[in-house]
């Protein structure tokens, strides 16, 4: 595996579980996501998949991930765009049409795991910093 296709399968993953989870919008501040989701990323048991992905203090790439997520070349179910100091997850076409595909991708990795990173990637961000479908 490469950096760019970790780097591109947890982006995301990420985008579509976060979306799962009522997720419209998350903040943009760099400390707050660099926290939210090294915290998560150490956490989740799946990390071990993506040996390129980064969630330390000294090296994170969800920075990364958000920036370049748009501009991937490679088969995409979900992604992020800036939307002026936020962070806005999405999909290509249907939340469920993420569900199916992303396991496909990553075999070892299923949707309840990508779940499960979200969960443990919101829950460490402040409510202000997350924005919800109403």
């Amino acid at each position: 595996m490469t950096r760019a296709r970790d780097t591109t399968m947890v982006g995301q993953g990420l985008a579509a579980a976060c979306l799962a989870h009522g997720v419209t919008a998350i903040t943009a501040n760099k400390l707050s996501l660099e926290f939210a989701f090294g915290s998560a990323w150490r956490a989740w048991p799946a990390a071990r998949q993506f040996p390129d992905v980064h969630g330390s203090f000294d090296r994170n790439d969800i920075l990364h991930m958000l920036r370049k997520s748009e501009g991937r070349r490679s088969p995409l179910v979900a992604a992020w765009s800036d939307e002026q100091g936020w962070w806005a997850p999405y999909v290509l076409q249907e939340l469920d049409d993420a569900a199916y595909l992303l396991p496909r991708f990553e075999p070892n990795v299923t949707w309840s795991d990508w779940l499960s990173l979200a969960t443990g990637f919101l829950s460490n961000l402040k409510p202000e910093e997350i924005e919800r479908a109403q």
